[in-house]
């Protein structure tokens, strides 16, 4: 099977529709593919933490941050990036730079 070579940039998102997809994608990828449970490699998963987003409780997007640690701790995956520190890096305006291109 070839998978794409892709990544997948989550946690900012906080439209109903944008928290859905989140919320969906997380709890497929926590529990791995197929019979095996296999951890995949691709599409590359990122979660960007930002404040007044997702890093504080109170922060709309503060369940799916949760979500996406425990989905760490089982796959490896998402890979965690701050906002601030990215954009400083990179020097973006925004921050919300990922590499293999952006989905």
């Amino acid at each position: 099977m070839q998978c794409p070579f892709i990544t997948l940039s989550l946690g900012l998102d906080t439209s109903y529709f944008g928290r859905m997809i989140t919320k969906n994608y997380l709890l497929v990828h926590k529990n791995g593919l197929g019979k095996d449970k296999v951890t995949p490699v691709f599409p590359k998963v990122i979660f960007f933490l930002e404040d007044g987003v997702n890093m504080k409780p109170g922060d709309p997007n503060y369940d799916l941050k949760q979500l996406a640690m425990e989905c760490c701790v089982e796959r490896i995956y998402p890979d965690f990036i701050s906002v601030p520190l990215n954009k400083k890096v990179t020097g973006s305006s925004d921050g919300r730079v990922t590499s293999m291109g952006k989905l």
